[in-house]
This record gives C-alpha cells, structure tokens and sequence, in this order.
C-alpha cells in the first residue's frame, strides 16, 4: 500500500468501503482477548465473487441500549492486519538526503503496456508478512512464534486474512503501482473507525467525565489525539485530559489518586495504575465498557492544541489519511509505536508523513494528484527514510509549507546519540518531538524491509 504524509479528516476518496473485520479489544492485562469482547456478528465469508455484492459493513441494531452499546467493541484486528516486516540485512549502502533540500525523490513509473505484470497475490501487504515478528522486546530478530490459529503463518493471506481486499476486481489493475494504491485506499477504509465505533469511545468519554464532574464539578474531560482525527486504530488507547484551572494549586499526584478511587467506585475502571512521578503524571487503567485503555492527565492541554493542527493538515492533504493509517498500523503491529520503547509515537509519525508530502517535488509542483499515487508514495516514504535520510545532520519542519534544517544550527545534535530523529513541534519551535524515539534507527532499517519487498513485486 502507499499512503501520505499527514493526518487529515476524511481521506478524499469516494472509493466504497470495504468490509470491515470484527475486531477485540485488550484484555486487562493488556492482551487481546477473543471472546468477552467480540461483536455479535457473523464471522466473515469468504471473497465476494463476480456476480456477489461485497458485504455492507456491520451495524450496530438501532435500538441498542447506550450500556450494550458500549459493552460493543472491536475483534482482533491483529488477525488480518499488516505484519512486521524482516527487516533488509544487507542493503546496498546510497547517499544520504541532506538539508538543502535539492534531491530528488524516488521518479514515478509510468503507465506503460511494457510494464511488468501485477503479482498473481491479490494483496501486495501480504508481501510484507514475515514468518517471523521484529520488535523491540529483545532484539531485531525477536520472534514471537505463532499459535496453531495465528494469521502470522505463511499460509494465512490463502485462506481471506486480507479482508480490505475483498471485492476488489485485480483484473482491472494495469500495473502494481495502481494495485497498490487501491490496497492502501481499502485498507483505510477498512481501518477507519465506523460512527458506531466512534460513538463507543464518545460514551466511555461521557461516564468518565461524569465521574470527574461529581469530585470537581467545574472540570470537563477532554479527549485529544487521535480521538479527534479519528485516527485511531481499532485497538487504540484513549487519550483524555482533566481540564480544571483550580487544580493547578493541587497536587497532582493527590489528584489521580482521588480519581481513581473514584473510577473504582464508579465501576468504570479495572487495573487502574497511577503513575504520579513520571515527567506527564497520569492515571492509566481499563475502561470497564469496552475494554479499552485509557490515559488521563490533568491540565496537559497541548495534546488539545496539535489535535487541531493535525485536522488542518488532514483537510489540506486528501492524502495523509490513508498513509497515516498504513504507517501507524505497521508500526503498532511491531511494537515500535510507543515512544517509551523508543519507537516513534503518533504524532512523530503522522508529522513525518506530513512533511514527506509537502517536501515531494512532483506534489510541489503539481505534476501529480498525491491521493490518486497512494501506492507509488508509500515505497517512496519508505525509501527516503529507510535507505536516504540523514538523520544526524537533517531535521525537518512542517511550518511554512515544510522545510528541512541543518541540526547542528538548532543544537539539536545529541553526542551521545546523534542518530536521533528531529522533527520541530509545528506548536512550539523550540520543542524537538521525536528526540525521545532512541530506537530510530531500527524504525527505519524496518522501513528499508518493507521498501525492498515491495519494490520486488513492483
């Protein structure tokens, strides 16, 4: 699949919506759990034939009750979603990408009848589905070995684990750029949560806020992130804020305390965890409804703030919507998404995407309709930062249409770890968001493993 750079708010596409998966949330110890939380829906057939409609996306009943409702929750995307990627062992060493911004990007290919056929595999992200599981827990050749009904086997894109590609007419297709384009496009329709879904999440948010308004009746809870750009993923966490200007005089910690003795009593929370001495307190736990995980700080309002300057981006970039969803996913499924770990978060994530699509010379100079090159953008993403960035010298910046900028001239150069990634907050100049992301550097060797397999079938 290929995808865009930034996050927007709807993804420009009248493509129809594919069938979307049941999917399970986590469990409360942080696994996914198969049964308790699955959608009352048939499980799904297989592809639709030629003379078939595809299946319309499950509904909620409409006179479902706002508890069943949110007792409804996803089934395991994991299942049927991209895999980690081995990562490339030997890649051919190429210049690396610097500040002044005159390299070119990878060149298009063009529509030609002596271009080689599309790969008999209906789904090009099957290709990026190793045997084995790279992530961060031991090394990069980490495996986690698959279960007897594990989608991670060889054989499971056979037997319909695709299913964003079904009723997907392949024969139409005059080349794999175009396949894969319409793959990353079904994927994040797929992927993109139904209202249903969103209004699972809203409900949750209300109770909690509720909660919060009988111990502190002026506070509002408040969600950010991607709540607000809607690009979450099925299985993603809840970020909220506790918005109350009388409680900067209180202890924080005192705070998330009271509060989660009142989640408790509420019935709204299990494993609820408060981490009052990290450098953002916050009280972590498992909402009750729906088995999600949710995050609550207090009065950290910038969250608020980049939630709203992500929806710009999203709006003036038809493109960035199904590459976020693309790149988010294939990080999340490697564990390489959570910046605690050293991955690269969220919103690094979608500023990187943003940045790629601004700096494009052919989108520059409007040789080409970004959302209609999906597939072509998504091996060039790859391709810059897998194989040519130069992260020690180059940083990169969003404001002003995007920009890229010498390091060493910000004193964003870390002697210690000068490897490091460095993307300007577009809220604040002076704050470097990914310079917490220590593992960069195996985020995008596993870009560069993608990059290979894909430009293979190509």
């Amino acid at each position: 699949m290929a995808r865009a750079g930034t996050e927007s708010s709807s993804n420009g596409s009248n493509h129809s919506r594919p069938r979307k998966k049941q999917r399970t949330n986590k469990d409360s110890d942080g696994k996914r759990s198969g049964q308790s939380s699955k959608r009352s829906t048939p499980a799904p057939q297989p592809p639709a034939t030629n003379d078939d409609k595809p299946s319309k996306k499950p509904r909620l009943a409409k006179d479902s009750s706002a508890s069943r409702l949110l007792k409804t929750t996803l089934e395991a995307s994991v299942r049927t979603q991209l895999k980690p990627v081995q990562e490339a062992e030997e890649l051919q060493p190429k210049p690396p990408l610097t500040f002044d911004g005159k390299e070119d990007f990878i060149p298009f290919a063009p529509d030609s009848d002596d271009e080689p056929s599309p790969p008999q595999s209906p789904s090009l992200l099957s290709r990026i589905e190793p045997n084995r599981r790279t992530s961060f827990k031991r090394s990069a050749e980490h495996l986690d070995e698959p279960g007897p009904s594990s989608r991670t086997r060889p054989d499971a894109f056979t037997n319909g684990a695709t299913p964003w590609t079904w009723g997907i007419d392949w024969s139409r297709h005059k080349s794999v750029a175009q396949m894969l384009h319409t793959e990353v496009k079904a994927f994040s329709d797929y992927m993109s949560p139904s209202e249903e879904e969103h209004e699972t999440r809203r409900l949750i948010i209300m109770l909690i806020d509720r909660c919060v308004r009988n111990q502190w009746p002026d506070a509002r809870v408040l969600p950010f992130g991607s709540f607000e750009t809607r690009l979450y993923h099925p299985l993603g966490d809840i970020d909220l804020v506790v918005h109350c200007p009388r409680l900067e005089r209180l202890s924080k910690k005192n705070i998330l305390y009271q509060l989660s003795r009142a989640l408790n009593h509420e019935g709204l929370a299990d494993n609820v965890q408060v981490i009052a001495h990290a450098r953002v307190p916050i009280i972590k736990f498992i909402s009750t409804y729906g088995r999600f995980a949710v995050d609550i700080s207090i009065n950290q309002e910038n969250g608020i703030a980049s939630g709203r300057i992500i929806n710009g981006f999203l709006q003036e970039l038809p493109a960035l919507r199904p590459l976020s969803m693309v790149v988010k996913t294939f990080l999340r499924e490697r564990n390489m998404n959570e910046v605690y770990n050293g991955g690269l978060g969220s919103y690094s994530t979608v500023c990187l995407l943003v940045n790629f699509l601004q700096m494009h010379p052919k989108i520059r100079s409007g040789e080409i309709r970004p959302e209609e090159n999906l597939g072509t953008l998504l091996i060039e993403f790859l391709e810059l930062y897998g194989h040519l960035f130069n992260t020690e010298n180059v940083g990169v910046s969003l404001r002003d249409g995007g920009s890229y900028f010498s390091k060493s001239s910000r004193g964003w150069v870390d002697s210690r770890q000068p490897f490091l990634l460095s993307i300007e907050d577009p809220q604040d100049a002076s704050n470097d968001v990914s310079k917490g992301s220590f593992q960069i550097r195996q985020v995008f060797r596993t870009f560069a493993g993608a990059n290979e397999i894909l430009t293979a079938a190509a």
